[in-house]
């Protein structure tokens, strides 16, 4: 009998976590359908191997005392920083669209880069 009630009890928790994950994703859908817009493999690639390319020029250039190994360190810092702040804009943007700020608490603030 006991395993009974904590299963019932249980149940309205694991259904509430579900229903509120179902919403979450229908929300997130709305946001996004038919709004975001696409680039297609090739032009992203090409676009990123130049972004790469310049920046392994540049510390070559403007770095030459450096290692190779200190020169690649410093592009890969560079591009992990550009990736946080694509991050954090596409963050920005899911939550304004989404109206997520006030569902969530009201404590988010937009990130500042």
């Amino acid at each position: 009998q006991q395993q009974q009630q904590q299963q019932q009890q249980q149940q309205p928790v694991s259904s509430t976590a579900a229903a509120s994950q179902s919403q979450a994703t229908a929300l997130g859908e709305r946001a996004w359908a038919n709004t975001t817009e696409r680039v297609s493999a090739e032009l992203f690639s090409m676009t990123y191997g130049g972004l790469v390319n310049h920046l392994v020029q540049e510390q070559n250039s403007s770095n030459p005392h450096l290692t190779m190994y200190e020169r690649m360190m410093t592009v890969n810092s560079q591009l992990e920083g550009i990736g946080v702040r694509i991050g954090q804009r596409i963050i920005d943007e899911y939550l304004a669209k989404s109206n997520a700020v006030s569902t969530v608490g009201g404590g988010i603030d937009p990130c500042r880069n």
